[in-house]
Formats: C-alpha cells, sequence, structure tokens
C-alpha cells in the first residue's frame, strides 16, 4: 500500500529504507540532489530525490490533491541530509518502476527552485488543458494510429528523427484522460526508443 496521507513526520514518506538501500561504488559525497517529479494519469506523484544516474536518496508516492504533504517533501528535499541511497527498481520494484517511467516527468528541479504543494496541482492541470487542446474533437488518435504505422515500418532511427523529436514534445499526452491516446502515443513512443536503442548500437 502507498503511504497516502498527511503526517507532520514527512520522512515515512521516502520509500527507501535500510532494507533496500544499497552501497554505492564511489563516493557521493560531492553529487549535487535534484528532484525529479513523476505524474500519472490517475492524479499520483512520484518524487525523486537523485544524485546521479545511478542511485537515488529519496523516493515517494503520494496523491496529487495531498498538496500540503507534497509541498513538504520538496521542502525536505531542499536540504536533505540523506542516510540511505538506492536504485529503483529495488525501492519499487521492477513492474512498479517500469508503470512510472510511462508516466509525465517533469524533468530535474535544482534544490533553491521553489514548488508549492499548489504548484503541483496548477502544473498539473495545464498539461491536462494541452492534452485537450491537441486531442480536441478525437482527431488526434488518427494522427497517432498513422504516426505508429510509420513508426512500425522502418528500422531505420534517421528516418524518423524528426518525428520522434515532436512526439518527445507532446509528452503531456502520457496523462491524457483517453486512454486511447495513452497507449497510442506510449506505443509510439516505446517503437522510438527501439529505434533510437537499434541506431546507437549499430553505432558502437
Amino acid at each position: 500500500m502507498w503511504p497516502f496521507g498527511k503526517s507532520s513526520n514527512i520522512e515515512k514518506y521516502n520509500l527507501i529504507n535500510e532494507e533496500n538501500a544499497v552501497l554505492p561504488n564511489y563516493d557521493l559525497s560531492q553529487r549535487e540532489l535534484s528532484i525529479e517529479l513523476y505524474f500519472s494519469p490517475q492524479q499520483e506523484v512520484c518524487i525523486i530525490g537523485r544524485l546521479d544516474n545511478n542511485y537515488i536518496c529519496w523516493c515517494s508516492l503520494t496523491e496529487l490533491e495531498d498538496s500540503e504533504t507534497n509541498e513538504k517533501i520538496f521542502n525536505q528535499l531542499v536540504n536533505y541530509d540523506y542516510r540511505y541511497v538506492s536504485q529503483e527498481y529495488l525501492v519499487l520494484g521492477v513492474d512498479e518502476s517500469t508503470q512510472i517511467s510511462t508516466w509525465y516527468r517533469s524533468g530535474e528541479h535544482e534544490k533553491h527552485v521553489a514548488f508549492s504543494g499548489r504548484d503541483f496541482i496548477n502544473f498539473y492541470n495545464e498539461l491536462l488543458k494541452k492534452s485537450a487542446f491537441r486531442n480536441s474533437g478525437d482527431l488526434y488518435i488518427d494522427i497517432l494510429q498513422h504516426y505508429h504505422i510509420l513508426l512500425s515500418e522502418t528500422e531505420t532511427y534517421e528516418d524518423v528523427k524528426p518525428l520522434i523529436a515532436l512526439l518527445e514534445e507532446e509528452a503531456y499526452l502520457r496523462i491524457s484522460p483517453d486512454e486511447k491516446v495513452r497507449k497510442l502515443y506510449l506505443a509510439c513512443m516505446e517503437r522510438g526508443h527501439w529505434l533510437y536503442n537499434r541506431y546507437m548500437d549499430r553505432a558502437r
């Protein structure tokens, strides 16, 4: 069960503990912590305190509407003195980690940038508005289907690189209320990633 709810002891929301912690292979003391926010179509929030590509020191799952808790977590990470480090798949499990990778990722937030609980909600609502405009009149579903056909019919990344870049700009579709839109978009991105990885493998 995810630890939804409010508490003055904000540390309890950190899913990293002694059982899933790892001993880093190198010194992390000079690593600058960055904050990553993930939003689900079901209005869930995953907050990651990241030290680098290999290690995290915070991972929490909350509800978007719990603005007080989300703000406290963000403020906690601004000056966080972490005890344990781990990796996403060890904390969340492989299936849950894979699921969250399909959520909308807001990017890396530097510690000095303020982000209130209300900001979480406002940001999410803006993403929903973009998604609604993009699929106004259900017209974008046919376009996504066409994009998926184009991506599926090629095995050459360079041929569809501009299309993949275009799709990456529309990441707000990851939280679209329309399940068909979400699935089509994610299918396009999955194919795009496959083509990119294949291209990089051949380039090595």
